[in-house]
């Protein structure tokens, strides 16, 4: 009896112990994050799930089971405030010792735009005021064109506007969390831009700036272009007001166009050191003081006698080029042969005539160094050029035609 009592005993145990509740294990979250503020449904998976007293928490604080299995459970995480949280799943053989944890993400938001408009054209600085405090990967657009991020603190983003018109959404996005401004911009038409300043950086630091002029290797340029263009965003964010229009993007050089910065802009980034200088836009025209010089041509003037009428007076001179723009100046003709004009004939001697009368601008500019020499001669604009080349054929054209 005592023998089959041991027995009865040690069966009795065995089914006891089979019928504790085991440990439960939590392997994977799915999603790993969610708003922050928000109730979010998450998946886990894992196992012994299906026993009695279940209960998952995030942190400190419940969440509620929507389905259960013995290795998968579906919960609505609670909403808590931004941060990282432990996850846990417990049951009455105990708690989960696995490190799974839950990230509550801060939801972007935009209270205004400053300023709440600019050019149609883009590259107007503005300031975006809200909460924008997460990791990385954030991103701004306006309407659906994405602006470019000139910094980020904790309540205002500085970006670039793109182009664009009428009112657009400015909406920031960041892990699938978005804030939106509706109809927080407006574009308005754009209108003759001032001059501005060009400032120019002084080159990257390291190889950049020690290499000899064309021998930076390929790698090490895209380096030096990397931070010139982290060096302009810095100046922008440091020293330009909110509003600002710049001017055209130099993205291989090291140059920004401020277009409308008042006085004290200028000033604060000539004593910045890395800047190299600031100067105004100044307009250009184009002359001949050195391409004449290069040929003789100013000896001219010094002709004693001088000529009794200009030179080139009673001659005609052929440029066999890519044609002239006779429209502009120094010729400033209505039409080839116009009564006063010294374009006195144009032709196209190529196999197919597009039409227009100087789509490279070589042979205009050629054509105003014979002016410029000879004043007094006539000029035929001889097109002998097609798709940047030149046949033989159509400079035997324009000679025999000449003749």
């Amino acid at each position: 009896m005592a023998a089959g009592s041991n027995f009865v005993q040690r069966y009795l145990l065995l089914g006891l112990l089979a019928l504790t509740a085991c440990v439960p294990t939590l392997e994977e979250l799915r999603p790993t994050s969610g708003p922050a503020g928000q109730e979010s449904e998450v998946e886990l998976q894992g196992s012994d799930f299906d026993q009695d007293g279940l209960r998952v928490t995030f942190g400190d604080s419940p969440a509620a089971v929507v389905s259960r299995g013995d290795s998968r459970l579906e919960v609505i995480a609670p909403a808590l405030p931004a941060g990282e949280v432990p996850v846990r799943v417990s049951n009455a053989g105990g708690v989960s010792k696995e490190d799974r944890r839950f990230v509550y993400l801060p939801v972007p938001t935009l209270s205004r735009a400053e300023p709440a408009e600019g050019s149609a054209g883009g590259r107007t600085l503005v300031c975006l005021q809200g909460d924008n405090r997460g990791g990385e990967g954030l991103t701004v657009r306006f309407g659906g064109a994405p602006a470019e991020l000139i910094e980020r603190s904790g309540e205002r983003l500085l970006v670039l506007s793109p182009a664009g018109a009428g009112r657009a959404e400015v909406i920031v996005e960041e892990g699938g969390l978005r804030g939106a401004l509706p109809g927080g911009y407006r574009y308005l038409p754009r209108d003759g831009a001032p001059a501005g300043h060009i400032v120019s950086l002084h080159p990257a630091e390291g190889a950049a700036r020690e290499a000899p002029a064309g021998s930076l290797p390929a790698d090490a340029l895209q380096q030096a272009i990397s931070e010139t263009e982290a060096v302009k965003r810095a100046l922008l964010a440091e020293h330009a007001p909110c509003g600002l229009q710049l001017g055209a993007a130099y993205p291989n050089l090291p140059s920004l166009h401020p277009l409308n910065a008042d006085a004290a802009l200028p000033e604060r980034l000539r004593r910045d050191p890395r800047v190299r200088s600031v100067q105004p836009n100044q307009r250009r025209e184009a002359e001949t003081a050195e391409s004449l010089p290069l040929i003789n041509a100013d000896r001219l003037r010094y002709l004693d006698p001088p000529p009794a009428r200009p030179l080139g007076a009673g001659t005609t001179v052929v440029v066999a080029d890519t044609g002239v723009d006779y429209g502009r100046a120094p010729f400033s003709c209505a039409a080839p042969g116009a009564p006063g004009g010294r374009i006195v004939h144009a032709q196209d001697f190529t196999a197919q005539d597009d039409g227009d009368p100087d789509p490279d601008g070589h042979g205009t500019h050629v054509a105003a160094i014979v002016h410029a020499v000879a004043p007094g001669a006539g000029i035929v604009a001889a097109d002998v050029f097609a798709g940047g080349g030149s046949c033989d054929s159509a400079v035997l054209r324009s000679r025999d035609r000449a003749i």
